[in-house]
């Protein structure tokens, strides 16, 4: 099971950089990431090399964030995804890494 950081943000400018500095001073690998957002808020998806560390991090500094499991899997070539999703899962959002 893959587990990611999900941190709440002000949809303004340099919200989400300042967010990653705050990982970055904290010696926070990220391997990936990802923002969904409205025209109020976003929620930056992170995955880390260390999570609690992260969280630790973000919540020191005020970021409302928390930890969420995700299943991963490898897609290969011409497998479609009515394919992958054809037992009837609900699919919340997907990424190809």
């Amino acid at each position: 099971m893959i587990k990611q950081v999900a941190v709440f943000l002000e949809n303004k400018a340099g919200k989400a950089s300042a967010c990653c500095k705050v990982l970055k001073d904290a010696g926070v690998n990220l391997l990936a990431l990802s923002i969904a957002d409205t025209q109020d808020f976003g929620i930056l998806r992170l995955i880390t090399e260390n999570n609690e560390k992260a969280l630790s991090a973000l919540k020191g500094a005020g970021y409302i964030a928390s930890e969420v499991e995700l299943v991963g899997g490898e897609q290969k070539d011409g497998v479609w995804l009515h394919d992958i999703v054809s037992f009837g899962s609900m699919l919340e959002r997907m990424c190809r890494l």
